[in-house]
């Protein structure tokens, strides 16, 4: 039966967008080898988040219309007709079973073609506070699949919460890769605090300048400190190495990493954004956290996925951009690191407990109970 069906996934953007969809391809082919599975969005060739290599897929023209630019204003309806016509005619030639929105204006057309087609729709809505596409088109979806219990609120339809999928298996937290192994890939000992310094997909040039000076300016003894800092910046790389060497702290320091699941089963303390996908990783690895949400996120999408890493998980620290700088970073990880270094246990431990008892569905099986109907 699964020879026969055709899975369209709409995507395209960051990498909390493209991770989850490229993990659910994989468990679909995996599952159901007749199955035939394809990505279509804006720009998935040249993504730095998508293994162009490993799927197929279609480009399909999208843009926000929220853009303040005023040639992005005008190009934007253009796009948005060229985007629809394309699904159109995706619709006609692959016809696919199921469709599913991984949110973002990326999904957009492609959500409306399946309307028209009378294709099944799912999304999937990463964050606390819903996107525009999905809180608009949830009316249409035969049900949502969420990380956030508190997104549900905000949607039009039937909600499942789920395990945050993840590609090449990162948020399956394998027996293989232990502490000792994960510090090992690291080049790290350990008999050492190990942090994990980084900006999620998009980049944070404040992380980057504030963690540096925070660090420097840490009363600890810095012969017990090794940083992983992946800066999301090549321009930046190579000063921050720089800087840590100057320190003599032992650091590794790489714009880009992009197997996570070696890294995290050693890390002590992450300090980095609030995207749903970091969140997801620091709660299946039980690793504390300093959160600095995107200030510019949609709806402050951030945010609201932080407060429920402190105020739910208790797993968290929160720092908001505006309100925030280096001396601010620098008390919360003095506190963590030298003043109070049972909060930090304490905080692991409230991770755990929130694990155990959060009791989630596999977006994976969801979906491929909705293609075999």
């Amino acid at each position: 039966m699964s020879k026969h069906k055709k899975l369209l996934l709409a995507t395209g953007g960051t990498g909390g967008h493209l991770f989850p969809a490229q993990a659910i391809a994989a468990e679909v082919m995996k599952n159901m080898p007749g199955a035939e599975v394809l990505f279509a969005g804006a720009g998935l060739g040249q993504n730095r988040y998508f293994d162009h290599k490993e799927f197929n897929y279609e480009h399909v023209s999208s843009m926000t219309i929220f853009q303040p630019n005023l040639i992005n204003i005008v190009r934007c309806p253009f796009l948005i007709l060229q985007g629809l016509c394309q699904s159109i005619k995706l619709m006609r030639s692959f016809r696919p079973d199921l469709v599913v929105g991984f949110g973002s204006f990326h999904s957009a057309p492609l959500v409306i073609a399946a309307k028209l087609f009378r294709v099944p729709i799912v999304l999937f809505e990463a964050n606390s506070y819903p996107g525009r596409v999905n809180r608009w088109f949830s009316r249409w979806a035969r049900w949502v699949a969420i990380y956030f219990p508190d997104a549900a609120n905000k949607l039009k339809a039937r909600t499942y919460l789920i395990k945050m999928p993840f590609w090449r298996g990162v948020f399956e937290r394998s027996e293989e890769v232990t502490r000792e192994q994960s510090l090992s890939y690291l080049g790290f000992k350990g008999d050492k605090k190990t942090l994990l310094i980084f900006g999620g997909s998009q980049g944070a040039a404040c992380i980057n300048q504030w963690v540096a000076e925070a660090i420097s300016e840490l009363a600890v003894d810095r012969s017990e400190l090794q940083v992983m800092h992946i800066t999301g910046n090549g321009d930046v790389t190579t000063h921050l190495r720089n800087t840590y060497s100057r320190l003599n702290i032992e650091a590794v320091v790489k714009d880009f990493e992009k197997n996570m699941h070696l890294v995290w089963p050693g890390i002590d303390l992450a300090v980095c954004r609030a995207g749903a996908g970091s969140i997801a990783e620091q709660i299946n690895y039980e690793v504390p956290s300093v959160l600095i949400p995107y200030p510019h996120a949609t709806n402050n999408h951030q945010f609201h996925n932080g407060q429920f890493m402190v105020e739910t998980v208790r797993g968290a620290k929160l720092l908001t951009e505006q309100d925030s700088d280096a001396t601010k970073l620098k008390d919360i990880l003095q506190t963590l690191l030298v003043s109070s270094r049972n909060h930090l246990d304490e905080m692991r431990d409230s991770i755990a407990k929130y694990k155990k008892i959060s009791v989630r569905a596999s977006l994976s099986s969801l979906i491929m109970q909705e293609l075999e109907g």
